[in-house]
């Protein structure tokens, strides 16, 4: 039987316009009341998902891609970048006129639109990208960035622990060449989640499991995406959206329906868990 369940967010917990569908908030509760915990897993920033986290009433959570880990409110795990590196990615960003941002577990620097999440900014500007293809989405962004270099004190004066890049998926070869200590990981085609190598959501799981001293089998992970690999691989049961990417679907132990068609409440009953 398991005793936590992991949920990524975006086409997962939430639709393509951050909306939460009736049936997934049912079905948070009755884990709750089943004594089952639900957890979040989610490439976003601390600050990109708390307003989520708060509606659902979740505190365990793991975010950036598994380099910040919270459990019932309280870190357990981190993992920050180092400076020097990310100099250099900066360098390169700036050179391939892409903007970039510098996650922290309570603010984003850099020159990427990302940052506008500080001022919720970023909620009005998300609409208006996922109608425009990836590409003409990337240019758009990168367009009304600066042009400037970016000023060291963005990622010195705070920790990071993941950087999000603006580049499409024809920069994902030469990015991981040049950067063999970054892991470099997607959710989706206009920009690039890079994390220290090694770093994934299956690690903030290992982290949690072992803070609870419960077993690997005692979990559920439920993704979308390409950086739900490893978690859906790891989790004892992995289960992937009707919605989420061919190759998650190809290593889940389990498909259920899409987000928008009641998938997170469908998966967990099939599993008994409701």
């Amino acid at each position: 039987m398991a005793k936590i369940v992991f949920f990524d967010i975006d086409g997962t917990l939430v639709t393509h316009n951050n909306s939460i569908p009736d049936s997934t908030k049912k079905a948070i509760k009755k884990l709750k009341h089943n004594g089952i915990v639900p957890a979040i897993s989610t490439g976003r920033a601390p600050i990109l998902m708390r307003e989520i986290a708060d509606e659902l009433a979740i505190d365990t959570i793991i975010t950036l891609n598994g380099q910040h880990v919270v459990y019932e409110g309280e870190v357990i795990y981190k993992r920050p970048l180092s400076n020097e590196s990310m100099s250099r990615l900066a360098k390169e960003a700036h050179n391939n006129k892409q903007g970039i941002a510098f996650c922290g577990s309570d603010k984003i620097t850099g020159n990427s639109a990302i940052k506008l999440a500080n001022n919720g900014l970023i909620k009005r500007v998300r609409p208006f990208l996922s109608k425009l293809a990836p590409r003409k989405a990337m240019k758009f962004v990168n367009h009304r960035l600066s042009t400037k270099p970016v000023d060291p004190s963005e990622y010195e004066s705070h920790q990071v622990y993941q950087c999000i890049l603006n580049a499409d998926e024809s920069f994902d070869a030469f990015y991981e060449e040049e950067f063999p200590e970054y892991t470099f990981t997607r959710s989706n085609p206009y920009s690039m989640d890079v994390i220290s190598r090694g770093g994934s959501k299956a690690v903030g799981i290992q982290k949690i499991i072992e803070h609870l001293n419960i077993g690997i089998e005692e979990t559920v992970a439920f993704g979308d995406g390409l950086n739900d690999l490893e978690m859906i691989e790891t989790a004892g049961i992995g289960v992937a959206m009707g919605n989420g990417r061919d190759e998650l679907k190809h290593k889940a132990d389990m498909i259920t329906d899409t987000v928008w068609n009641d998938g997170i409440y469908k998966g967990l009953d099939k599993l008994g868990l409701l």
